[in-house]
């Protein structure tokens, strides 16, 4: 479960999203996502199909790992590119920068990671008043501590949604994510959009109030 709340003003939006899951498979515990706090400026438009916004976020500790590996804070600052080119499409590229900071610069065998630079694309199409298809890709490049890349992520994200009513969003999804493995390191894995031991299906009820 999902929450967002937000603050309009004149010059921006502030956010508040915080969220958690609970893994019912192998007695896993549930576990909350780190709160993002987050004010977002008002588009900019060059005309009426482009448009420009910007983003600074602080990551606050709030998931499992998070806590075992002494996560202090992170800030994100993030652009967004719209393109509308016409009333059935809407599409933006975002990217985005984050620093982590921990209390120790170790966490056992977990690497923790202190710059990640992330480049987001996604795509809605809105082919009927009440139905979407969405798609969003995301590549992630990451560095240590210690200076050291580590091997690229990607993230791969197919939703269908039904608008039943104007603040009320039925949707089911599929996602999958991996790494591109450092040869130096291990053999190298391609994109997939599909993997059996990786893709997840959802099935989510939005309702905006």
């Amino acid at each position: 479960m999902n929450a967002r709340l937000g603050y309009k003003t004149d010059y921006g939006q502030y956010r508040l999203t915080v969220g958690g899951e609970q893994e019912t498979l192998h007695g896993q515990e549930s576990t909350f996502y780190d709160p993002m706090i987050e004010f977002r400026t008002n588009k900019y438009e060059f005309d009426d199909k482009w448009s420009l916004r910007g983003s600074l976020a602080a990551i606050l500790p709030g998931n499992h790992y998070s806590k075992l590996d002494h996560f202090e804070y992170a800030f994100r600052i993030a652009g967004y590119l719209y393109w509308n080119p016409s009333d059935n499409w809407y599409l933006y590229v975002s990217p985005r920068y984050r620093y982590n900071d921990y209390k120790y610069k170790t966490s056992g065998g977990r690497v923790l990671t202190e710059h990640r630079y992330d480049v987001v694309a996604d795509a809605l199409w809105q082919f009927h008043p009440d139905w979407y298809l969405e798609m969003t890709y995301q590549h992630i490049w990451s560095e240590n501590y210690y200076g050291r890349q580590l091997d690229d992520q990607f993230f791969f994200a197919q939703e269908l949604g039904w608008e039943i009513n104007k603040n009320l969003i039925l949707a089911v999804a599929h996602n999958n994510s991996g790494r591109f493995y450092n040869p130096d390191r291990g053999p190298s894995q391609e994109f997939e959009i599909f993997n059996k031991r990786s893709s997840t299906f959802t099935l989510s009820i939005t309702q905006y109030f």
